[in-house]
Protein backbone atom coordinates (compact mmCIF):
# COMPACT_ATOMS: atom_id res chain seq x y z
CA UNK A 1 0.00 0.00 0.00
CA UNK A 2 1.17 3.01 -0.88
CA UNK A 3 1.64 5.64 2.09
CA UNK A 4 0.85 9.36 1.48
CA UNK A 5 3.75 11.59 1.46
CA UNK A 6 5.27 13.54 4.25
CA UNK A 7 5.37 17.15 3.81
CA UNK A 8 9.04 18.64 3.10
CA UNK A 9 10.62 20.05 6.27
CA UNK A 10 10.26 23.53 6.18
CA UNK A 11 13.27 24.67 8.42
CA UNK A 12 12.75 27.87 10.50
CA UNK A 13 9.82 29.01 8.24
CA UNK A 14 6.68 28.70 8.89
CA UNK A 15 4.91 27.54 5.23
CA UNK A 16 1.33 28.54 5.30
CA UNK A 17 0.85 25.06 3.68
CA UNK A 18 2.35 23.11 6.89
CA UNK A 19 0.53 25.78 9.30
CA UNK A 20 -2.64 24.99 7.63
CA UNK A 21 -2.52 21.40 7.82
CA UNK A 22 -1.32 21.20 11.72
CA UNK A 23 -3.89 23.51 12.55
CA UNK A 24 -6.83 21.41 11.17
CA UNK A 25 -5.09 18.01 12.21
CA UNK A 26 -4.99 19.66 15.65
CA UNK A 27 -8.68 20.70 15.61
CA UNK A 28 -9.04 16.77 14.44
CA UNK A 29 -7.43 15.33 17.45
CA UNK A 30 -9.09 17.47 19.77
CA UNK A 31 -12.77 16.47 18.45
CA UNK A 32 -11.84 12.69 18.41
CA UNK A 33 -9.67 12.17 21.22
CA UNK A 34 -10.12 15.09 23.35
CA UNK A 35 -8.24 16.94 25.66
CA UNK A 36 -6.55 13.50 27.15
CA UNK A 37 -5.46 12.25 23.58
CA UNK A 38 -4.16 15.59 22.41
CA UNK A 39 -0.50 14.90 21.86
CA UNK A 40 2.15 16.15 19.74
CA UNK A 41 2.45 12.75 18.41
CA UNK A 42 -0.90 12.87 17.42
CA UNK A 43 -1.37 15.68 15.80
CA UNK A 44 1.89 15.27 13.97
CA UNK A 45 0.29 11.87 12.58
CA UNK A 46 -2.57 13.41 11.85
CA UNK A 47 -1.22 16.68 9.61
CA UNK A 48 1.33 13.91 8.31
CA UNK A 49 3.86 16.50 9.50
CA UNK A 50 7.38 16.20 11.31
CA UNK A 51 6.85 16.92 15.68
CA UNK A 52 10.40 19.64 14.96
CA UNK A 53 8.02 21.02 13.07
CA UNK A 54 5.06 21.35 15.15
CA UNK A 55 7.71 22.46 17.84
CA UNK A 56 9.44 25.29 16.44
CA UNK A 57 6.07 26.65 15.17
CA UNK A 58 4.37 26.13 18.17
CA UNK A 59 6.61 25.34 21.11
CA UNK A 60 4.37 22.29 22.16
CA UNK A 61 0.72 21.40 23.25
CA UNK A 62 0.34 24.51 24.81
CA UNK A 63 1.03 26.44 22.01
CA UNK A 64 -0.81 24.37 19.74
CA UNK A 65 -3.85 24.34 22.32
CA UNK A 66 -3.78 28.24 22.45
CA UNK A 67 -3.86 28.28 18.46
CA UNK A 68 -7.39 26.27 18.44
CA UNK A 69 -8.49 28.74 21.68
CA UNK A 70 -7.51 32.09 20.12
CA UNK A 71 -9.85 30.65 16.52
CA UNK A 72 -12.68 29.98 19.01
CA UNK A 73 -12.38 33.42 20.99
CA UNK A 74 -15.35 35.50 20.63
CA UNK A 75 -14.15 38.28 18.29
CA UNK A 76 -16.34 41.27 20.61
CA UNK A 77 -14.70 39.96 23.92
CA UNK A 78 -13.83 43.71 24.38
CA UNK A 79 -17.02 45.92 23.43
CA UNK A 80 -17.11 49.72 22.93
CA UNK A 81 -20.58 50.63 24.25
CA UNK A 82 -19.41 54.01 25.24
CA UNK A 83 -19.08 53.87 28.70
CA UNK A 84 -16.47 52.09 30.01
CA UNK A 85 -18.27 50.56 32.92
CA UNK A 86 -20.36 49.22 31.02
CA UNK A 87 -17.48 48.00 28.68
CA UNK A 88 -15.35 46.48 31.51
CA UNK A 89 -18.41 44.82 33.08
CA UNK A 90 -19.63 43.52 29.40
CA UNK A 91 -15.71 42.03 29.14
CA UNK A 92 -16.28 40.11 32.52
CA UNK A 93 -19.41 38.52 30.85
CA UNK A 94 -18.62 38.02 27.49
CA UNK A 95 -15.41 36.07 28.68
CA UNK A 96 -16.78 34.13 31.34
CA UNK A 97 -20.15 33.05 29.42
CA UNK A 98 -17.16 31.74 26.31
CA UNK A 99 -14.92 29.78 28.97
CA UNK A 100 -18.13 28.14 30.26
CA UNK A 101 -20.19 28.41 27.04
CA UNK A 102 -17.83 26.43 24.57
CA UNK A 103 -14.77 23.93 24.77
CA UNK A 104 -12.72 27.30 25.33
CA UNK A 105 -13.04 26.99 29.15
CA UNK A 106 -11.46 23.74 29.52
CA UNK A 107 -9.34 24.37 26.82
CA UNK A 108 -7.88 27.22 28.64
CA UNK A 109 -8.00 25.46 32.02
CA UNK A 110 -6.02 22.87 30.64
CA UNK A 111 -3.14 25.37 29.09
CA UNK A 112 -2.94 27.24 32.77
CA UNK A 113 -2.23 23.76 34.52
CA UNK A 114 -0.12 22.97 31.76
CA UNK A 115 1.95 26.24 32.37
CA UNK A 116 2.82 25.04 35.79
CA UNK A 117 4.81 21.83 34.88
CA UNK A 118 7.21 23.26 31.29
CA UNK A 119 8.79 26.18 30.25
CA UNK A 120 7.40 26.29 26.89
CA UNK A 121 4.02 25.97 28.16
CA UNK A 122 4.32 29.51 30.71
CA UNK A 123 6.26 30.99 27.61
CA UNK A 124 3.12 30.06 25.67
CA UNK A 125 0.53 31.29 28.25
CA UNK A 126 2.80 34.44 28.90
CA UNK A 127 2.31 35.06 25.22
CA UNK A 128 -1.16 35.31 25.79
CA UNK A 129 -1.66 37.48 28.61
CA UNK A 130 0.34 39.91 27.16
CA UNK A 131 -1.90 40.00 24.07
CA UNK A 132 -5.06 40.25 26.12
CA UNK A 133 -3.69 42.45 29.02
CA UNK A 134 -3.04 45.02 25.72
CA UNK A 135 -6.46 44.95 24.23
CA UNK A 136 -7.65 45.20 27.53
CA UNK A 137 -5.67 48.22 28.18
CA UNK A 138 -7.01 49.37 24.52
CA UNK A 139 -10.41 49.22 25.96
CA UNK A 140 -9.67 51.08 29.53
CA UNK A 141 -7.69 53.75 27.11
CA UNK A 142 -11.07 54.64 25.76
CA UNK A 143 -12.41 55.74 29.32
CA UNK A 144 -9.24 57.63 29.81
CA UNK A 145 -10.35 59.36 26.67
CA UNK A 146 -13.30 60.27 28.20
CA UNK A 147 -12.77 61.27 31.49
CA UNK A 148 -13.75 58.40 33.05
CA UNK A 149 -10.73 57.30 34.20
CA UNK A 150 -7.64 58.94 35.26
CA UNK A 151 -5.18 59.98 32.64
CA UNK A 152 -2.43 59.23 35.68
CA UNK A 153 -3.96 55.20 36.51
CA UNK A 154 -1.90 52.44 35.78
CA UNK A 155 -3.78 50.73 32.77
CA UNK A 156 -1.55 47.72 32.46
CA UNK A 157 -2.68 47.23 36.18
CA UNK A 158 -5.72 47.66 36.25
CA UNK A 159 -5.98 45.18 32.79
CA UNK A 160 -3.74 42.30 34.56
CA UNK A 161 -6.12 42.83 37.54
CA UNK A 162 -9.34 42.22 35.40
CA UNK A 163 -7.92 39.29 33.60
CA UNK A 164 -6.66 37.99 37.39
CA UNK A 165 -10.75 37.91 38.51
CA UNK A 166 -11.83 35.40 35.17
CA UNK A 167 -9.02 33.37 35.39
CA UNK A 168 -9.54 32.98 39.28
CA UNK A 169 -13.71 31.86 38.92
CA UNK A 170 -12.60 30.12 36.34
CA UNK A 171 -9.97 27.56 37.70
CA UNK A 172 -12.43 27.70 40.84
CA UNK A 173 -15.43 27.03 39.10
CA UNK A 174 -17.21 29.82 39.86
CA UNK A 175 -19.33 31.82 37.06
CA UNK A 176 -19.80 35.59 37.30
CA UNK A 177 -22.98 37.04 36.31
CA UNK A 178 -23.87 40.13 35.27
CA UNK A 179 -24.48 41.82 38.89
CA UNK A 180 -21.44 40.21 40.00
CA UNK A 181 -19.90 41.91 36.93
CA UNK A 182 -20.91 45.84 37.73
CA UNK A 183 -19.71 45.66 41.28
CA UNK A 184 -16.02 44.56 40.42
CA UNK A 185 -16.40 47.33 37.80
CA UNK A 186 -17.17 49.98 40.22
CA UNK A 187 -14.27 48.50 42.01
CA UNK A 188 -11.77 48.28 39.72
CA UNK A 189 -12.92 52.03 39.09
CA UNK A 190 -12.44 53.02 42.19
CA UNK A 191 -9.19 53.12 42.25
CA UNK A 192 -8.71 54.85 38.74
CA UNK A 193 -11.57 56.73 38.49
CA UNK A 194 -10.52 60.57 38.29
CA UNK A 195 -10.19 62.56 41.69
CA UNK A 196 -12.29 64.97 42.53
CA UNK A 197 -11.84 68.28 44.22
CA UNK A 198 -14.69 67.97 46.73
CA UNK A 199 -12.71 66.02 49.39
CA UNK A 200 -12.95 67.05 53.14
CA UNK A 201 -9.35 68.60 54.37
Amino acid sequence: MTQSPRRKSIGSQRNPETIAAVRAAAEAVLEQKGLAGFTIEAVAKEARAGKPTIYRGWGGRAGLLLDIYQSRKPADLHPDTGSVRSDIAAFLVNLMDSWEGTSAGPIFRSIVVEAQQTAASRNALDGYFVEVIAETEAMLSRGAANGEISKDANLPQAAEMLLSITVQRLLSGRSLGVKDAGLMADMILSGIAPQTNGSSS
